[in-house]
């Protein structure tokens, strides 16, 4: 991909002058967190496919365009809560709602603004702002169900709107988003919505039911309780069995044929050394003997924090037994 720089000596002449030069982007697998308290499960997860990266709200679109800047992504998972772009902490001023209704909004104030800029500034947001205040009025739900009446879009929202479309952009061909949020998958126009950003084939996911966004485990001898708070919701079955209530569990978007897909299975995501990014597995509410037990061995062996409690209570070489007892019984798993 070209980009521009300001540079000397160029064949010779000295001055500074612009000269694009062709920079290959490193390829990448991107996760976004936008949550504080799901940072911790991902620092414990033993992971060499995904390069985390955290930010409380995605209306940062410098963080966003540096990301941009220096890598194409082989596919993007956002883990945050449905429709809601930003740290659940914030308060209602300052969170980020992006669902179908607002992002078309958005784009009838870009279509009146006019010709979309390269390189989006401060300036081009608040003409967007300021178009979006003379043709849009938004009923917002507030968490005591009353409805809060804006003028507008917010300014904040249009800004993570832009980063959302300056990350989806730079997804590969045959690339997939993962939206690992509550209910997005309930409405497909969002999903739609999403790779709209994109002119490239891709898949983009999002769930009919809850999903895990954090996840933290125990780990009980006859009822005693020895350890707790490990794990993550990589290698883990997202939807919990109370919450697995449409059984379309999981949908999505293919943009090559413009088809949505109701797969009627639940969503596994790899997190180490793995040829696959995620995989789609039948199920019902409850989880059959089998897959409990795997899902409870895919959560030891992959947590650090596991690692160092088994060592330190059972020593190196029992953890060493029991890891390649793991690897025989889920060679998949072996690292």
């Amino acid at each position: 991909m070209g980009r521009t720089f300001r540079i000397k000596d160029v064949n010779g002449n000295t001055r500074f002058q612009d000269k694009t030069l062709f920079v290959e982007k490193k390829k990448i697998n991107l996760m976004i967190v936008l949550d504080d308290d799901s940072i911790d499960q991902f620092n414990d997860t033993k992971n060499n496919i995904w390069a985390i990266r955290y930010n409380q709200t995605l209306s940062d679109i410098a963080f966003f365009q540096a990301l941009s800047d220096k890598y194409e992504f082989k596919n993007i998972c956002i883990v945050h809560h449905g429709y809601t772009f930003s740290d659940r902490s914030f308060n209602e001023d300052n969170k980020i709602h992006l669902d179908t209704v607002v992002m078309k909004e958005i784009k009838k104030a870009i279509l009146a603004v006019g010709e979309e800029p390269l390189k989006i500034t401060d300036k081009y947001i608040m003409q967007v702002f300021e178009k979006s205040k003379t043709i849009t009025t938004l009923n917002i739900p507030l968490p005591d169900k009353s409805k809060k009446k804006l003028i507008g879009v917010p300014k904040k929202w249009i800004e993570a709107f832009f980063s959302l479309k300056i990350i989806i952009k730079g997804l590969l061909d045959n690339g997939c988003l993962f939206s690992v949020a509550c209910w997005e998958g309930k409405t497909p126009d969002f999903l739609i919505e999403l790779a709209s950003f994109s002119d490239k084939k891709i898949k983009v996911f999002g769930s009919i039911n809850y999903v895990k966004v954090s996840e933290t485990n125990e780990y009980r001898q006859q009822g005693k309780l020895l350890f707790s708070g490990y794990g993550s919701i990589l290698n883990i079955f997202l939807v919990a069995s109370e919450d697995w209530v449409n059984t379309g569990g999981w949908v999505y978007y293919n943009s090559e044929t413009t088809t949505i897909t109701t797969t009627d299975k639940d969503l596994w995501i790899y997190s180490h050394n793995s040829s696959k990014i995620y995989k789609l597995i039948s199920r019902t509410k409850k989880l059959t003997t089998e897959q409990t037990e795997k899902l409870q061995y895919a959560q030891q062996y992959f947590s650090k924090k596991w690692e160092t409690f088994y060592i330190s209570k059972y020593k190196k070489s029992t953890f060493d037994i029991w890891k390649k007892g793991v690897e025989t019984k889920y060679p998949e798993f072996k690292q």
